[in-house]
């Protein structure tokens, strides 16, 4: 695990170590948790004292992380993602097809307990909107491939927002659409889909802009049903 985070470092600089981080490694640490990406931090760089994590990207989530160097880049490189001032683009493959092929998703989303699962929700209240933006790329048989601009950065909003459309993400196992189990992508176990392409955002009058390769078995998904 440490040599795959290792492995997994796109850029360096004073400031910051960006990651393309790797499929089912949790950013950080919990009860039931053996290994993270905060727990891989002193493998990545010897002055481990100030390395802090900047953002969140779910566990079976590929793609951008952002870790800081010190405490003062970490305060301004979180900011700048509460402002929205950080563009993010993330691509998915889901099962089914949008109707409306482009478009936006504006629903609230709240933390719920269904039968001792914790689970996000959309809920009807418009103080806290969230906001995601899509694009669908290309659709084949039964799958489309989507790329999303999340607008607000709440827990798991990609995901809750596609499943809202009927889209759920292609092997997630918490979010999916109990009327189609039948589909064979419910039927195959698949790794989720969902990969934090691209981010860029303005720091100390620079400009950083990342990308980040798609993980492989994405990209087997989308050989295996020939994505262009």
């Amino acid at each position: 695990s440490k040599t795959i985070i290792k492995k997994s470092v796109l850029y360096e600089d004073e400031f910051m170590l960006v990651l393309n981080k790797p499929y089912g490694i949790p950013v950080q640490g919990g009860s039931k948790v053996n290994f993270s990406i905060d727990d891989a931090l002193s493998y990545l760089c010897s002055d481990i004292e100030n390395l802090r994590l900047t953002h969140r990207i779910d566990k079976n989530t590929t793609g951008i992380l952002i870790i800081a160097k010190s405490k003062e880049t970490a305060k301004n490189i979180t900011k700048l993602f509460k402002e929205d001032k950080v563009k993010k683009t993330y691509w998915t493959l889901v099962i089914g097809r949008p109707k409306n092929l482009v478009g936006s998703i504006k629903a609230s989303i709240s933390k719920v307990n269904l039968n001792g699962i914790e689970k996000m929700k959309i809920i009807e209240n418009n103080k806290k909107k969230a906001i995601t933006y899509y694009n669908t790329l290309e659709s084949k048989e039964g799958l489309s491939l989507i790329e999303v601009f999340p607008k607000t950065g709440r827990t798991h909003q990609i995901r809750v927002h596609l499943l809202s459309k009927n889209c759920p993400i292609l092997g997630d196992e918490k979010y999916k659409l109990l009327k189609i189990k039948e589909s064979k992508f419910y039927k195959s176990k698949y790794k989720m889909h969902l990969h934090a392409k691209s981010i860029s955002f303005k720091l100390h009058n620079n400009i950083y802009s990342f990308e980040a390769e798609l993980p492989s078995h994405f990209i087997k998904t989308l050989n295996e049903n020939k994505f262009e």
